[in-house]
Protein backbone atom coordinates (compact mmCIF):
# COMPACT_ATOMS: atom_id res chain seq x y z
CA UNK A 1 0.00 0.00 0.00
CA UNK A 2 1.44 3.40 -1.05
CA UNK A 3 -1.33 5.58 -0.11
CA UNK A 4 -0.36 8.37 2.29
CA UNK A 5 -1.94 8.67 5.35
CA UNK A 6 -3.85 12.14 5.57
CA UNK A 7 -4.80 13.90 9.43
CA UNK A 8 -7.65 15.53 9.36
CA UNK A 9 -9.17 17.90 12.33
CA UNK A 10 -11.79 16.22 14.20
CA UNK A 11 -14.24 17.45 16.88
CA UNK A 12 -13.82 15.81 20.06
CA UNK A 13 -17.34 15.34 20.37
CA UNK A 14 -17.53 13.41 17.28
CA UNK A 15 -14.81 10.41 18.91
CA UNK A 16 -16.23 7.55 20.89
CA UNK A 17 -14.53 4.89 22.53
CA UNK A 18 -14.55 1.46 21.21
CA UNK A 19 -15.71 -1.23 23.81
CA UNK A 20 -12.76 -3.54 23.38
CA UNK A 21 -10.04 -1.21 24.18
CA UNK A 22 -7.37 -3.43 25.48
CA UNK A 23 -4.67 -0.27 26.60
CA UNK A 24 -4.34 0.21 30.40
CA UNK A 25 -2.21 3.60 31.67
CA UNK A 26 -1.57 4.04 35.34
CA UNK A 27 -2.45 7.42 37.12
CA UNK A 28 0.93 8.33 37.05
CA UNK A 29 1.62 7.32 33.31
CA UNK A 30 -2.04 9.46 32.19
CA UNK A 31 -0.49 12.18 34.48
CA UNK A 32 2.63 12.51 32.63
CA UNK A 33 0.86 12.43 29.39
CA UNK A 34 -1.38 14.89 30.47
CA UNK A 35 1.12 17.51 31.32
CA UNK A 36 2.83 16.90 27.96
CA UNK A 37 0.18 17.61 25.97
CA UNK A 38 -0.80 20.66 27.69
CA UNK A 39 2.19 21.88 27.34
CA UNK A 40 3.27 20.75 23.39
CA UNK A 41 -0.17 20.04 22.03
CA UNK A 42 -1.15 16.80 20.11
CA UNK A 43 1.77 16.08 18.54
CA UNK A 44 0.68 12.48 17.16
CA UNK A 45 -2.69 11.96 15.56
CA UNK A 46 -5.92 9.52 16.50
CA UNK A 47 -6.56 6.66 14.48
CA UNK A 48 -10.11 6.23 13.95
CA UNK A 49 -12.76 4.45 11.91
CA UNK A 50 -16.45 6.01 10.69
CA UNK A 51 -19.07 4.92 12.86
CA UNK A 52 -22.68 6.45 12.47
CA UNK A 53 -22.42 9.50 12.64
CA UNK A 54 -19.39 10.13 14.36
CA UNK A 55 -16.38 8.20 14.37
CA UNK A 56 -14.96 5.49 16.75
CA UNK A 57 -11.64 5.43 18.22
CA UNK A 58 -9.15 2.74 17.33
CA UNK A 59 -5.59 4.04 18.92
CA UNK A 60 -5.35 7.05 21.00
CA UNK A 61 -8.39 6.70 23.70
CA UNK A 62 -5.99 7.87 26.67
CA UNK A 63 -4.76 11.09 24.92
CA UNK A 64 -8.69 11.59 23.62
CA UNK A 65 -9.57 11.61 26.98
CA UNK A 66 -7.04 14.36 28.00
CA UNK A 67 -7.80 16.77 25.30
CA UNK A 68 -11.40 16.36 26.13
CA UNK A 69 -10.22 16.86 29.99
CA UNK A 70 -8.58 20.12 28.41
CA UNK A 71 -11.57 21.21 26.43
CA UNK A 72 -9.79 20.70 22.92
CA UNK A 73 -12.47 21.43 20.39
CA UNK A 74 -10.86 19.54 17.64
CA UNK A 75 -7.75 16.89 17.43
CA UNK A 76 -5.64 15.65 15.01
CA UNK A 77 -7.07 12.22 13.57
CA UNK A 78 -6.50 9.95 10.79
CA UNK A 79 -9.39 8.18 9.60
CA UNK A 80 -9.19 4.46 8.22
CA UNK A 81 -11.95 1.78 6.52
CA UNK A 82 -11.36 -0.97 8.55
CA UNK A 83 -14.21 -3.43 9.47
CA UNK A 84 -14.24 -5.94 12.76
CA UNK A 85 -12.59 -8.54 10.09
CA UNK A 86 -9.38 -6.49 10.91
CA UNK A 87 -7.08 -7.69 13.73
CA UNK A 88 -6.72 -3.97 14.75
CA UNK A 89 -10.52 -4.37 15.22
CA UNK A 90 -10.95 -7.86 17.00
CA UNK A 91 -11.36 -8.39 20.75
CA UNK A 92 -11.64 -11.09 22.83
Amino acid sequence: MTDKLQVTEIEVGKLKPNPWNPNRMSDGMFHKLREYIRREGMVEPIVVRPSGDGFEILGGYHRWLICKELRFETVPCVVVELDDRNPLCQHE
